[in-house]
């Protein structure tokens, strides 16, 4: 999905959901809720932090 896409189910303009996505600008819990229909996940997949790479004794990635 395009941020043209997106800027228009949500309501702004694509400029301002480049700044939204670059961190510029804060989303607003209704704008994500809307992303979130969008991609069919719950809200919170969006605004929780990704987890970190762990290392194993291996020196493998999980």
């Amino acid at each position: 999905m395009s941020q043209g896409q997106i800027a228009a189910e949500v309501g702004l303009s694509r400029a301002a959901v480049s700044d939204r996505f670059r961190g510029r600008t804060p989303w607003t819990l209704d704008q994500v809720g809307v992303i979130a229909e969008l991609f069919g996940c719950d809200p919170a997949v969006l605004v929780n932090e990704p987890r970190k790479p762990t290392r194993d004794m291996a020196g493998n990635y999980w």
